[in-house]
């Protein structure tokens, strides 16, 4: 699965044939992806009308606007996104889930195939772990006037 001018474009092998099926054709304007492993469940997002899309046999099913920073995890099938400084997750349709936590989410990242997310509340920061879709458990919180202000080399 590649970018190519603003179109999605998947090899389903390789290895038989470098010809690409189109999978998000050039109307969406993508400017990033994510997608499973298996490349079956593959979300992107559309610059054109600033919205995060599924594509669903080659038509994008919208799922959000505005959607910043986007993950999908293979551990739990779903796509996380930060909208409007909030946490949700989605599956293929556009029925999201919101996480409530803190009052700004700042991050939803990937490691070691762990899903994570920062948020701030009153000058308090937090990393969360999710244990579920939707169920997080603390990692590490300390106060500071900014998220700069603490090194995190030392956590992981």
């Amino acid at each position: 699965l590649y970018q190519d001018g603003g179109e999605l474009v998947l090899i389903p092998d390789i290895a038989k044939s470098r010809d690409g099926e189109r999978v998000a054709f050039g109307l969406y304007n993508v400017e990033n992806f994510v997608a499973s492993k298996d490349l079956e469940d593959i979300y992107y997002y559309n610059m054109e009308d600033d919205e995060l899309c599924y594509n669903k046999k080659g038509e994008g099913v919208h799922i959000a606007d505005d959607a910043e920073n986007f993950l999908y995890s293979d551990k739990y099938g779903v796509v996380y996104y930060i909208e409007d400084d909030e946490l949700f997750y989605a599956g293929k349709t556009a029925k999201s889930k919101k996480i409530v936590c803190g009052e700004v989410v700042t991050s939803v990242f990937e490691l070691n195939g762990n899903i994570y997310f920062t948020f701030v509340e009153d000058d308090v920061y937090s990393i969360m772990k999710m244990k579920s879709k939707g169920k997080y458990e603390t990692v590490f919180e300390y106060e500071a006037e900014s998220i700069f202000d603490f090194d995190f080399s030392d956590l992981f």
